[in-house]
């Protein structure tokens, strides 16, 4: 499985958007402390070039909705 760059899902209750990786690391990526992206390949797809089509690193960064005041 590979998710294709800008694309958004669902994890738990969290929503994310897989984005171009420049730095070729795990910063920024919403998976980056909690150690489990392995564990959930299925769902998430490989983030590292040179497991992907595209041979693209991604990050999985977590879309947050800011409430306007109005």
């Amino acid at each position: 499985m590979e998710r294709v760059i800008g694309e958004v899902f669902q994890y738990d209750s969290v929503k994310l958007r897989v984005v171009k990786n420049w730095k070729n690391k795990c910063n920024g990526c919403y998976f980056e402390n909690k150690h489990i992206c392995s564990k959930y390949r299925d769902l998430l797809g490989y983030c590292s070039s040179f497991c992907r089509d595209d041979n693209r690193d991604v990050i999985f960064r977590e879309i947050k909705i800011i409430d306007i005041p109005k």
